[in-house]
């Protein structure tokens, strides 16, 4: 059986739920993901992933997701 996961609704629960020092784990390579990070960063959740996709491509994309990072005290690591 396939499942076929919703990113908002999956972004939705992750915020509600949201416990002090949460962190969002990535390890594909989605760029359907990877530009959901804002999201996480903005609401308190901290971001850790292996890939390279939200760094490596627009640079203003990159510096915004620093800068929330830095703003809303939420790591965002890779």
């Amino acid at each position: 059986m396939d499942i076929i996961m919703n990113i908002s609704s999956f972004i939705k629960e992750i915020l509600y739920f949201n416990l002090r020092n949460s962190f969002f784990i990535y390890n594909t390579a989605s760029e359907k993901i990877a530009i959901t990070y804002n999201k996480f960063l903005k609401n308190g959740v901290g971001v850790i992933t292996c890939n390279k996709i939200a760094c490596s491509s627009d640079y203003n994309n990159y510096k915004n997701l620093k800068i929330l990072s830095i703003n809303f005290n939420s790591p965002f690591l890779f």
